[in-house]
């Protein structure tokens, strides 16, 4: 009897469940038509954001119950800013910034001191329209272990395309600096970009300018510390054309990942999902896997359609794990009024008084685990409905906290009158539950915003609310 009872326990104990705690900041003042935010990270058991209020840019910094405990002010900043990339860890934090002054941009950088202050900005990266048009925007990414951060653009003009990237450390010192130029037609760079703790550069580059039709050819192109110019690894696409295209970089073993939806034909739905590993020393294939998906949802559609890709988690077995979400968007037009006296009074009452809505929606989350040999372990799908006008869906999608019991999808209910906060639970083999986020009076009266969140710790996410005039922040901790 003790034996079985014991086994009992031992099995209850083994049950995956999940606990949180959820902790509001103070209100800041906030416009939210000019400012600007986000959550940075952690640094010294802080958790740290970024706040632009009245052109004065700010790092507040919390302590575990989310009290605020010392500011660091950004006095360098200019007053316009086009672009802003922060790399934070436990022992440092650097902003990187993109300023614009006639025909040319460059990106600084700044280091924050232990006492709060910041380093002189360096210049890292200038980009001129002057000679190259059709420019791309910078793209910024930072390793996984926080020590190293690239920054990429390109540019393009009569059929000749010019890339440049930069690596930089902790201390901001040059690791990397590269620029080429490419004659080949139809070739562009993608916004996909990784840089690997050892301070190795890929970067995508495809064969298409557009968002709309998929690539035929598909380019890694990739870099030592040293390297005076890319290496090109091409990509086996077996006829194939390929879109949605995302990286992946696997650290211990030395594995970088892309994957893709992929199609018949550039312009065709596509048909399932595409991987491929590539040894990122010797840069030879491990592996390339084309695997057919037909989906099963409750919504009207039932293709890959619309399903964007967000995340990717690489599991410990070596497994896959790839998430999407059906995001699409609807331009209407709403109002108008019943004729009156004449057709011409008619038709000036309805231009007066009919306005153009633009809705966002986002759908079902959809995901894929994938088997070291490509074919489909398990799916599973998380149904919500998300509609928004005129708001560019900010307060839609989710965020994700990967925990060792398996990963937490946090999203707003938006079907009541009252917007709940849920999270969907899926362990390691599928299984998933769907638990309601008990909140506070205070958090209920803000605007919650998923899809910003950003994790901090193993177990912890951070998102920002906002109301009219007031910004905070919702720690999730678990």
């Amino acid at each position: 009897m003790r034996k079985y009872l014991l086994i009992s326990i031992l099995l209850l104990f083994a049950i995956p469940s999940f606990s949180q705690k959820i902790t509001l900041s103070a209100k800041e003042d906030l416009s939210f038509r000019n400012d600007d935010f986000m959550v940075v990270g952690k640094w010294k058991n802080y958790t740290t954001v970024y706040k632009n209020h009245a052109s004065v840019g700010e790092l507040l910094f919390y302590n575990q119950q989310m009290i605020k405990e010392k500011i660091s002010t950004l006095t360098f900043l200019p007053t316009t800013v086009s672009k802003i990339w922060f790399s934070a860890s436990a022992t440092h934090v650097s902003v990187f910034y993109v300023t614009k002054e006639s025909k040319v941009r460059n990106v600084f950088a700044s280091k924050m001191n232990e006492d709060l202050t910041w380093t002189e900005p360096v210049s890292l990266l200038r980009s001129s329209s002057g000679s190259y048009r059709n420019s791309g925007d910078f793209t910024f990414t930072t390793s996984e272990d926080r020590t190293k951060t690239l920054l990429s653009i390109s540019s393009m003009e009569a059929g000749v395309s010019k890339i440049q990237a930069t690596v930089v450390d902790e201390e901001l010192h040059t690791f990397t600096s590269l620029e080429q130029t490419f004659t080949e037609n139809e070739i562009t760079i993608t916004d996909e970009s990784l840089v690997m703790n050892n301070g190795k550069v890929f970067l995508v580059v495809a064969d298409t300018r557009t968002s709309r039709g998929g690539a035929d050819r598909l380019t890694l192109l990739s870099a030592f510390k040293g390297s005076t110019s890319f290496t090109s690894t091409i990509m086996p696409l077996n006829g194939y054309s390929v879109s949605d295209i995302h990286t992946l970089v696997d650290n211990t073993n030395g594995i970088v990942y892309i994957s893709s939806y992929f199609s018949d034909s550039k312009y065709s739905t596509p048909r399932g999902l595409y991987f491929s590993g590539l040894n990122a020393e010797q840069l030879t294939l491990i592996g390339s896997y084309f695997t057919p998906l037909a989906l099963q949802v409750s919504s009207s559609r039932k293709d890959l359609k619309d399903l964007k890709i967000r995340n990717i988690f690489l599991k410990k077995g070596g497994e896959l794990e790839i998430v999407a979400e059906k995001i699409y968007q609807n331009t209407r037009t709403v109002g108008g009024v019943a004729p009156l006296l004449s057709s011409s009074f008619m038709m000036s009452s309805m231009a007066d008084n009919t306005r153009t809505v633009n809705e966002f929606s986002y759908d079902e989350i959809v995901v894929f685990n994938l088997k070291t040999d490509g074919s489909l372990a398990w799916s599973q799908v998380i149904l919500k409905d998300q509609t928004t006008t005129d708001d560019n869906g900010i307060f839609s999608s989710y965020g994700v906290l990967r925990h060792r019991l398996g990963n937490a999808y946090i999203f707003s209910d938006m079907s009541g009158r009252q917007t709940r906060l849920l999270a969907a639970y899926i362990s390691g083999n599928g299984e998933m539950t769907v638990k309601e986020l008990q909140t506070s009076e205070e958090a209920d009266e803000m605007s919650l915003m998923p899809r910003s969140a950003v994790q901090i710790s193993s177990s912890e996410i951070v998102m920002p609310c906002v109301s009219k005039n007031y910004l905070c922040f919702l720690k999730i901790s678990y």
